[in-house]
């Protein structure tokens, strides 16, 4: 059987990430580009200013655009009968299932190739894998955030990787979402592998931390963690003494654990934890119970009748 590959890359144009303005998509059958496709499409939805700087399309290129709909009847059979290669392949894959969703299509959660994945094995000695750096470091030409441009050069990773000989088929993942969150499984085997952070920015903090060595990122956050722990607890010793230096330290503390659980917790979407808020309440009742007016009069009033002791004396 033909082994088949379909590069995608899409382009969407708001943060909610289930909409798509553009689609670029390249067959590979036996190694050989079969056959490249690009819709603009309308995403009957409102573009935000963010994305129309990253992309450059407006409500004005697509308005007469085909949906998402009729762009699925086109790609939907080419789809399901490849793995699926994209460079962050979770984000693209996500938001064509979120379209399929928004629609009432039907969805058949594929097998993917991350070429971010390919890229650091493929160039170990870059310290970011975003694809604008692996271009950079191959020449290959790219108008990055045009979604011909980021699929053409994706599939030339691709292919460069499977003439140099890699394993490809130890990177097949196949794609699962669960309770919002994405994940990818290792099809091959049991171990569960990190892709990607939620698309608040749309798509460039998902580069920048699957471009991150993960092992960096979990032993920086635990730095920031033993650090917050550190002056969270010299914050509220100070308290006593201090009700803005405690309260400052205490605050840098928050930040600390905060920026930390961000850096472990690769998967996770960027949300105030409920227990940075629980300490934050801790901190506030003690300065308040440290420095109140019930607190100050009782100690003067215990201090006032051994002063008066010590003038009769």
């Amino acid at each position: 059987m033909a082994k088949r590959y379909l590069v995608l890359d899409v382009e969407t144009p708001n943060r909610r990430n289930d909409r798509i303005c553009a689609i670029s998509a390249i067959q590979i059958v036996d190694w050989v580009i079969a056959e490249k496709l690009f819709f603009l499409v309308n995403p009957e939805a409102e573009y935000e200013q963010f994305n129309i700087d990253l992309h450059g399309i407006t409500e004005k290129t697509t308005v007469n655009a085909k949906t998402f709909p009729e762009i699925w009847q086109i790609l939907e059979g080419r789809f399901n009968a490849s793995v699926i290669v994209a460079h962050n392949a979770p984000f693209d894959i996500r938001v064509i299932e979120s379209c399929c969703v928004a629609y009432g299509l039907d969805f058949i959660r594929p097998q993917y190739v991350d070429t971010v994945q390919l890229s650091r094995v493929a160039l170990p000695e870059l310290s970011h894998h975003r694809l604008n750096d692996v271009c950079e470091a191959w020449s290959i030409p790219l108008d990055h955030h045009d979604a011909e441009s980021d699929c053409s050069a994706c599939a030339e990773i691709f292919l460069r990787c499977a003439m140099n000989g890699m394993d490809l088929p130890s990177f097949v993942r196949q794609y699962k979402e669960s309770s919002g969150r994405w994940k990818a499984k290792n099809a091959n085997s049991d171990q569960t592998s990190v892709n990607g952070r939620t698309a608040s920015d749309f798509g460039s903090k998902i580069e920048r931390a699957q471009s991150q060595p993960q092992w960096k990122s979990v032993s920086s956050g635990m730095g920031y963690i033993f650090m917050g722990t550190v002056f969270y607890v010299f914050g509220l010793i100070v308290l006593f003494g201090s009700w803005f230096w405690g309260i400052a330290l205490c605050a840098f503390s928050i930040w600390s654990f905060y920026k930390g659980s961000n850096k472990v917790n690769l998967n996770k979407i960027k949300t105030t934890p409920k227990w940075v808020v629980v300490l934050a309440v801790i901190a506030l009742l003690l300065a308040c119970a440290a420095h109140s007016p019930s607190t100050s009069d009782t100690s003067a009033a215990s201090s006032t009748p051994a002063a008066s002791m010590t003038e009769t004396e």
